[in-house]
């Protein structure tokens, strides 16, 4: 697997011969100087940086979710997991993940548009980051969670990443903050990846 840059430092996951802007929600071409945040590339020397370790498979994410959260699962949870193996992002990877999205000029309504959705959004961005990167052979390990967590006091839906050098993360896909697993409070019924 690659370690991931773009003309702006370390950031992922676009091939230098296919630059995006992610900013405006759309594809386009972008020139070489340009500096749009959002403007993704990977420098080609590094694409071996990570060739061991940046592979899970679904029944070691399985025994990552179980553990982590050993004690605050619902006796009715489920874990749904599409595919065998998923590639691990580093913690940067995940960070300039966020830093490209728009979900936060996005506004909540119930009921149409509300935790669950912010959440699949997300997720689905992760996928077509993996669907466009001809480097990326798996999809990325991010997921949505359902459960309890320590920044809402309500049932809730976000999303988690396991990273290759973090472990288990929590993400809020309404504000992009980055959560410790510790932050979930329990009464998890359901994750998916």
């Amino acid at each position: 697997m690659a370690t991931l840059l773009s003309n702006k430092g370390p950031e992922l996951l676009i091939p230098a011969n296919r630059k995006s802007d992610f900013v405006r929600n759309r594809r386009l071409t972008l020139p070489d100087d340009d500096l749009t945040p959002g403007s993704l590339a990977i420098d080609e020397k590094k694409a071996e940086a990570h060739p061991e370790g940046a592979e899970i498979k679904s029944e070691e994410i399985s025994e990552i979710l179980n553990g982590t959260l050993d004690g605050k699962l619902h006796k009715t949870f489920s874990l749904r997991l599409g595919d065998s193996s998923y590639y691990l992002p580093s913690k940067a990877e995940v960070n300039q993940i966020l830093s490209s999205t728009t979900r936060e000029r996005r506004s909540w309504i119930a009921e149409r548009f509300d935790c669950d959705d912010f959440a699949y959004v997300l997720k689905a961005y992760t996928s077509s980051i993996a669907y466009i990167n001809d480097e990326l052979k798996l999809g990325l390990c991010c997921g949505i969670i359902w459960g309890k967590f320590a920044w809402l006091s309500e049932f809730h839906a976000c999303n988690w990443f396991i990273t290759s050098d973090n472990g288990f993360i929590l993400i809020e896909p309404q504000n992009d903050q980055v959560y410790p697993p510790s932050d979930c409070e329990g009464s998890v019924t359901f994750a998916a990846a």
